[in-house]
């Protein structure tokens, strides 16, 4: 059963995943009404007002609907109330609507919208309605069964007006205040936080999307404010970067207490990190979210956190801010290869060319294949590895020439359709290219094969578990994708898929192989065996040997105490666009990949800075 004041029409309320308020009609009855403090007869809301019961029928901008151009217009659907008073039923057979009321949307599946006011007209305290019970019940239009309602037998389990006596006049205003990405968010910079659905009770099936969500809370440092976990969410920046914009909203625990001018939110400057607004009026970001800009002004050479404050100096939120002072550590070149076949050189060319203008595609049809790839240049820094503090540059583009009657010949291209198809396509570019372009295989950097033809399966894939590993192909049918090239840039540079879940039975094999190998060749050259001998044998060895020391790797260093998550369920770069069972799509991803995590961030750095940057 739910406490607190009566909403009326004319109430306020906001939803959790929108950008701005709306006010409550009461649709579903005539007959039940309070005469509030101001003498106005308001109509009571109740359980019966679903679908859109709201005035403007929108609570602007819904985040759980990403665009290509920020988010899609919120279309409110309301399908049930919770959190209701249960004793009393209004003659259309809806139960009453209070403060503490919450509505599900079907677009969230989950409640998510909830009063911000109650609509009454402030009126007499909480002593005046103590006074007698039935004196809150005379309020009542007496169409309404007043035998049902002389069932509220507390005076406060249900108001007629807001309580306004002094105990509440001492109280102090309790809130917390976070940040969130603007709905415009492409990428600018790097934002990494405790996304809603990843929280079990905010699914309907009680679940996370994450396989392991205590593990996962671990990576947003959770502390207590009014008995709740609070997460703190991770910011990238480079020093000195412009355009660095978050959204600050609050929320207020004990919304009954009215907000005054002293009533504020600080946000100080610490290791040369500052904020603009630097005080915020709660009020204000009640109502909406209130646009701040962050500034770094100095290099950081540790991780940043600063905490928010109200006007009292206490913590009402937190933020972290990641360390950039070697940024430059993490600069790196990417070499462009087309893959173009002895028969049709030319037309191979101008079929990569007119892949890459694609419409909707990063390449330009004013421009050469140089000027693209530009393009695809500023992406990758701007809106994507950017968010990892990574800088690439993109060369002259090489060519490599194969001879396609020997590739069919070998099994690795079909004739019929001309599509590659053999798991070992990737290392048979890169051998090409070692023969054909010998001086440029030996720079540091990553190599990226652009082809002409399709590969079953595959619009890319990228060369992870190699220790030394160096090079990714996109092919025809992904040309255009500027995703699909920040996906396979990340794969080489450490990075799993979002969904992946490393099998122990797989790490203990590769665990006893790789020591089994170790000891075979201590015992070789222990024991004298001729290098010949030893360098044959190694021969046999070398490849699934750095299979499987690369795979450990990945799995030790980075991702043994990561979690995983369901696939196409978040806006990662790893994740993918739908999630098949038997060759038929299940799930569709409503989110279109702008982001890395804050660890995948420590990875790809790391990668970079060890093997690729010079």
């Amino acid at each position: 059963m739910s406490k607190g004041h009566v909403v009326v029409d004319g109430a306020i309320c906001k939803c959790k995943f929108g950008n701005t308020p709306d006010t409550f009609v009461v649709q579903t009855q005539q007959k039940g009404y309070i005469n509030d403090g101001a003498g106005s007869k308001k109509l009571i809301g109740n359980t019966m007002d679903i679908g859109m019961p709201l005035q403007a029928k929108t609570f602007g901008q819904c985040k759980l609907q990403p665009s290509n151009s920020g988010f899609l217009p919120c279309v409110p659907s309301i399908t049930a109330w919770q959190d209701v008073y249960e004793k009393v039923e209004l003659p259309n057979g809806g139960q009453i609507l209070t403060e503490k009321s919450k509505a599900t949307c079907a677009i969230a599946g989950a409640p998510c919208i909830e009063f911000t006011y109650h609509g009454q007209t402030a009126a007499a305290g909480n002593s005046d309605i103590a006074q007698t019970n039935a004196q809150a019940q005379s309020q009542l239009n007496p169409l309404v069964n007043m035998k049902k309602f002389t069932e509220v037998t507390e005076p406060e389990d249900l108001s007629v007006a807001p309580v306004e006596d002094e105990a509440v006049e001492d109280e102090k205003l309790k809130f917390k205040a976070y940040f969130h990405r603007l709905y415009d968010y492409k990428g600018e910079f790097g934002f990494d936080w405790m996304r809603y659905n990843y929280i079990p009770e905010n699914n309907t099936d009680g679940k996370s999307i994450c396989d392991d969500y205590e593990k996962l809370k671990k990576e947003y440092t959770p502390f207590t404010i009014e008995g709740e976990d609070y997460f703190v969410p991770w910011l990238s920046m480079f020093p000195k970067q412009e355009g660095v914009q978050l959204n600050l909203t609050v929320h207020i625990y004990n919304d009954y207490i009215p907000t005054t001018d002293e009533d504020i939110i600080k946000l100080p400057s610490k290791n040369g990190i500052r904020f603009k607004p630097d005080v915020i009026d709660v009020a204000d970001a009640d109502m909406e979210d209130v646009p701040i800009t962050i500034y770094c002004d100095n290099p950081l050479t540790e991780d940043t956190t600063i905490e928010l404050k109200d006007k009292d100096d206490e913590t009402v939120g937190k933020i972290h801010i990641v360390k950039n002072a070697d940024h430059e550590q993490f600069h790196f070149e990417i070499t462009p290869v087309r893959i173009l076949r002895g028969v049709s050189k030319q037309s191979d060319k101008e079929t990569i060319e007119n892949r890459i203008d694609h419409p909707k595609g990063f390449g330009d049809t004013n421009k050469d294949i140089t000027g693209d790839l530009q393009n695809l240049q500023d992406y990758l820094n701007t809106q994507s590895l950017n968010q990892a503090l990574l800088q690439c540059k993109i060369g002259k583009v090489c060519d490599i020439v194969i001879d396609e009657q020997e590739w069919i010949d070998d099994g690795l291209i079909v004739e019929e359709g001309c599509i590659f198809k053999d798991d070992a396509i990737l290392d048979k570019f890169y051998s090409e290219f070692k023969s054909q372009h010998p001086d440029k295989e030996k720079e540091k950097g990553l190599v990226v094969f652009l082809s002409p033809i399709k590969k079953e399966g595959a619009g890319g894939e990228g060369d992870l578990y190699d220790i030394d590993a160096k090079h990714f192909a996109v092919y025809y049918s992904n040309l255009w994708q500027k995703e699909t090239f920040a996906h396979e840039i990340a794969h080489v540079l450490g990075l799993v898929h979002s969904f992946h879940k490393f099998s122990m039975i797989d790490i203990n094999e590769d665990n006893k192989f790789v020591k089994e190998v170790d000891d075979y060749f201590n015992y070789l050259i222990e024991s004298g065996a001729p290098k010949s001998e030893i360098a044959s044998q190694w021969a046999e060895y070398k490849d699934s040997y750095a299979d499987a020391r690369g795979f450990l790797k990945v799995y030790y260093h980075y991702f043994k105490d990561k979690t995983s998550f369901d696939q196409a369920t978040t806006e990662n770069f790893m994740d993918y666009h739908n999630y098949s069972e038997n060759d038929i799509v299940v799930r569709n991803n409503p989110f279109n990949p702008t982001s890395f995590w804050k660890h995948q961030w420590g990875v790809m750095q790391s990668e970079v800075s060890k093997f690729y940057s010079k």
